[in-house]
């Protein structure tokens, strides 16, 4: 019998252990990927599923667009200016919060295009 390989584990929180993964969920053929992180705590010694905190930090939530940490836990997010006919500017910085095990934005920009780009050229 053959050994089927389910996940990919991986370093997502910046703590140097590839205790991490994704799944990914492609709801429509030409736009985002929606993410959950999950993984193994070694502080709970238990699975779990980690929580994004962003503007209101009593409402964390757990699936989010594009959600792809770096090696440091950091996720740099942006919708930017025409992606399917966008107006609006956004982008978010998310960093992993180790006391917390959660992702907590830590910066947050949203902008109309035209006031985005009469700005740069200024």
């Amino acid at each position: 019998m053959s050994e089927v390989h389910l996940l990919d584990l991986e370093d997502l929180t910046g703590d140097g252990k590839p205790y991490e993964f994704q799944i990914e969920v492609y709801v429509a053929g030409c736009g985002p990927v929606e993410v959950l992180t999950a993984g193994y705590s070694p502080y709970t010694n238990k699975a779990i599923v980690f929580p994004i905190i962003g503007k209101d930090p009593t409402d964390p939530y757990y699936w989010h667009d594009n959600f792809f940490p770096d090696e440091t836990g950091t996720v740099n997010w942006e919708y930017r200016c025409g992606d399917h006919a966008n107006t609006i500017y956004s982008r978010k910085k998310f960093e992993f919060n180790q006391t917390i095990e959660a992702y907590v934005m830590t910066e947050y920009e949203r902008i109309s295009c035209k006031e985005k780009y009469q700005s740069q050229d200024e």
